[in-house]
This record gives structure tokens, sequence and C-alpha cells, in this order.
């Protein structure tokens, strides 16, 4: 990053986060979630090598990683990253999707560490909205200081109003006023969490192999095919990243209320 700042040179940087590290470590144990983040580097470096054979991916910090790309459009890493993500991997035996937040800036020639807290911000509404890989929009992430220290805009910076349940995040519905007790919004979460887990399930299914089926010839498999699955998996992950979106803002609404209590 200095050497590319030195010299002028654009630099695209994506910052990610892995998302439901601590869910795997509290379930799987700590083995289980090195898989989880080794699975996740691997991803992110195809992602990277498939942009340019100069980038380099790093880990960070304990969930995060970042990616350095020289000469390379933003939009080009955005696209190589979401494709590089989709379909699950094999973490401690299970069949899960690998899920992350990401954000992407381009120096341009300039100050990189600027880019950086550029993507940081992106790569916060990005896990704000749930699992996405979005491209820096200064209007929507807020600026950056000159520092690069990163805007206020993180749930624990702001002071959301007490009687706000949910709110549109695209722009395209309504706002939506919920009044309900703290204990009925966890209720609402948990089910949101467990529906997520059906769809997660969903994912797990492995295709049908008529050549290896010991069924007698009367019965009929209706086990979906690769074919059948890809279209399942695909619906699931959409699926998926509503529901989770949904419960984490609601859960992010009640902690703030319970920090200010």
């Amino acid at each position: 990053m200095a050497a590319a700042t030195a010299v002028a040179a654009p630099l695209t940087i994506a910052f990610a986060d892995a998302d439901g590290l601590n869910t795997i470590n509290a379930d799987g144990g700590h083995a289980a979630g090195d898989q989880y983040l080794k699975a996740i580097a691997a991803r992110l470096t195809h992602a990277a090598a498939s942009v340019s054979a100069g980038a380099q991916v790093a880990r960070t910090g304990g969930d995060e990683f970042m990616v350095l790309v020289p000469r390379a459009a933003a939009t080009a890493l955005r696209d190589a990253i979401r494709i590089a993500f989709v379909g699950p991997a094999t973490v401690a035996g299970r069949r899960m999707p690998l899920r992350i937040s990401v954000g992407i800036a381009v120096s341009s020639g300039g100050i990189a560490r600027k880019a950086l807290a550029q993507a940081d911000a992106a790569m916060f509404t990005a896990k704000r909205v749930g699992n996405q890989t979005l491209v820096y929009d200064a209007d929507r992430d807020g600026v950056p200081e000159l520092d690069g220290t990163r805007p206020q805009v993180r749930r624990r910076d702001i002071t959301p109003d007490r009687d706000t349940a949910a709110r549109a995040t695209d722009g395209t519905a309504p706002t939506t006023r919920l009044v309900c007790s703290l204990d009925e919004a966890a209720a609402i979460a948990n089910a949101l969490w467990l529906a997520y887990d059906r769809w997660a399930a969903v994912l797990q299914t492995e295709p049908s192999d008529p050549a290896a089926s010991t069924a007698p010839a009367e019965t009929i498999d209706v086990t979906p095919t690769a074919e059948g699955l890809d279209r399942t998996a695909a619906f699931a992950e959409t699926e998926m990243a509503k529901y989770a979106g949904l419960a984490r803002r609601i859960s992010a609404l009640i902690d703030s209320v319970n920090e200010r209590s």
C-alpha cells in the first residue's frame, strides 16, 4: 500500500469480514473456526488471482481479510468475489455456506490508506444489510476522515430511534414501524435464524446418482439431480440472505436498547 501511494499507482482494495465465525467456534470448536477461515481465505485468493496475477490476500485480524489488486476495476473484483462464494464448503465434516461481508474501493493513484478506509466503510454497510459485496459509495457509506478513521455509521456509534423496530434499507420499500417488547423481538429473531438454518440444510443435500442406486426397480428416486440442486441452492442462498439480514437488524436494535438501558 505504501509503495502504491509513493508512485501514485492505482490500487483496488477489498476489506472482508467473515460472518458467523463466533457461532461456528461455539458449535464446532476453534478447529472448525480455523477450517472456516481457511476456506474463506482460499476463495478470496482464487477470486483475486482471477482478476490479476499480482493480487495479494492477507488476514489482517481474527475474522478480517484484505485483498489488494493493482490496476483493477472495482466491479471486476466485486464480481469475482461474488462468484467465488457461490456454493457451500465442507467445514468440520459439514456442508455449509461461507458467509462474508465485503467492501471495495479504488485509490486511483491517491493515498491507498484512504481507499482502505472507504472499503472498510462499505464493508460495514455490507454487513448491516447482510452478507453482501459492495463497491464504496460515499452517499451510502459515509466519508472517512483524512487520517483514514471510520465514519460514524456503525451501530454502536449512532443513536437509533427507540420506537423503530425495522427500517427499509434499500429505499424501495416504505418504512415499517413495529411496536413490541424486547422478548418478542428476540423471539422474532430466533424464528428468522431457524428459517435460515432450514435453508442452510437444503444446501447440504447431495445429488442423486442413478448408477449407484440399490433401490428395487419398482421404486422411484425423488432425490434432486445436480441441476435441480443448483437451482434450489441459488434460491436457498437468496432466502438465507433475506432472513439473516432481517435477524441481524432486529438483533442490532435489541443490543442498542440494552446498551442504553
